[in-house]
């Protein structure tokens, strides 16, 4: 599965929940299916119901929407949502693997609104090539 199967969401959109989980999916293999999608926006926090599906909109800080819409925005959720105490040599391998050299160069550009946390991991992940 590649990243690109996470889409393109609207303009500061990201499917973080959603987004995440298929990605935790990716790298850990694991079973679990969003029940009701959550996504971060900048816009208010509300509540959307498509038919039967209901669908969460959070409001987001402008840290937390880095790379909304691209790759790098997945893989700055990735690691949000596993933490910085679940990141290990596989999760950096596999992050590295699904980005392209320009997008390894955007991922460290955009690294410097995200938390300093991440900004090692970044690293290891634009210097796994």
């Amino acid at each position: 599965m590649e990243l690109e199967a996470l889409g393109s969401p609207p303009s500061r959109l990201t499917a973080a929940y959603a987004g995440c989980l298929l990605i935790e999916r990716w790298i850990w293999e694991t079973k679990k299916i969003p029940s009701k999608p959550t996504y971060r926006t900048d816009g208010p926090t509300h509540t959307k119901a498509i038919g039967k599906q209901v669908i969460q909109l959070r409001k987001a800080s402008a840290k937390t929407l880095v790379g909304a819409g691209q790759k790098t925005g997945a893989v700055f959720q990735a690691l949000r949502y596993m933490g910085k105490d679940r990141i290990d040599d596989h999760v950096i391998a596999k992050l590295a693997t699904a980005l392209h050299g320009n997008d390894r160069n955007l991922l460290l550009k955009q690294s410097k609104d995200v938390p300093a946390w991440m900004h090692p991991v970044v690293q290891q992940i634009v210097a796994h090539a």
